[in-house]
């Protein structure tokens, strides 16, 4: 009789088991299909979470926290601030970060064969690499100094680099990044974008 009574007990709580886990089972499955993965936010990486961040601090944008699919503004980012409707930025610009920065995600596109074919193009602050020039290039020192330095005398970069620093604004609505601006032009645009008070960085 004990013997069964046990039986029945063991059973009951297996039992009970399978019910709890089916419902934890269907709890995350209906939590997984009601979040929306699509939608990307802006975040900001500072030294407060990692004193030890390889490209100091920055902006970047993804799905969820600590993700570093896209990164925005980076090499330092001092200053950061959003709303609904825009980002803004100030950044204290460290030359040989931004140089590491460039090196490390040239070096892993070629090593990776752009990810796996996951990404046909490198962007730094809108200077675009494509991959059909990227990938003609072995991964060795050499060439990932050289592909480097073409970045580094572009343009583009060239201008972030005349400042010791820089503003930047981002609308959300459409994406769009704007800089490297001055004090003086980031002030002016603030204006002329309706940026309210409580964004506008010193």
């Amino acid at each position: 009789m004990v013997g069964t009574t046990l039986e029945y007990l063991t059973e009951l709580n297996n039992h009970n088991l399978m019910k709890k886990i089916l419902l934890y089972t269907l709890t995350v499955l209906i939590i997984s299909c009601n979040s929306d993965t699509s939608s990307e936010n802006y975040y900001y990486y500072n030294d407060d979470l990692d004193k030890s961040a390889p490209f100091g601090t920055f902006v970047y944008k993804s799905t969820q926290p600590f993700v570093f699919n896209k990164i925005l503004i980076t090499t330092n980012v001092t200053g950061f601030r959003q709303n609904s409707k825009f980002v803004v930025a100030r950044q204290e610009l460290d030359t040989s970060l931004l140089r590491k920065w460039i090196y490390l995600e040239i070096e892993a596109f070629v090593r990776l064969k752009g990810y796996n074919g996951e990404s046909n193009s490198l962007s730094f602050y809108n200077y675009i690499l494509p991959d059909t020039f990227l990938l003609r290039f072995e991964n060795n020192d050499s060439n990932i100094n050289y592909l480097t330095r073409t970045v580094l005398e572009s343009p583009k970069i060239q201008k972030l680099t005349r400042n010791d620093i820089n503003y930047w604004i981002v609308q959300k609505r459409n994406d769009s990044m704007i800089g490297p601006l001055t004090k003086s032009e980031f002030d002016e645009l603030c204006i002329q974008l309706n940026i309210p008070h409580k964004l506008r960085l010193e």
